[in-house]
């Protein structure tokens, strides 16, 4: 994720970019479990369409000023709350 948003002038952390490509990874295969059930389901450029979506609003965010700001709670901060 970090060489793909990068190749858009963009800079993830490390952590976001780790979760994000777990989450992306997940959505992958979930898409693609449900093509292999359903065919008529899941278009084929679903995926590809959700990625574009994804960079985009990443786009957005860094054009924004917000991407600094873009950070996973980790398993631990969450169980503070």
């Amino acid at each position: 994720m970090r060489a793909d948003a990068a190749e858009l002038g963009l800079e993830l952390p490390a952590d976001a970019a780790q979760s994000l490509a777990t989450v992306v990874s997940a959505i992958g295969n979930g898409l693609a479990l449900n093509m292999l059930a359903d065919p008529k389901l899941v278009p084929r450029e679903l995926f590809g369409d959700f990625m574009a979506l994804i960079f985009t609003a990443l786009t957005q965010m860094a054009a924004g000023g917000e991407i600094a700001d873009l950070a996973l709670p980790t398993r631990k901060s969450r169980r503070k709350r």
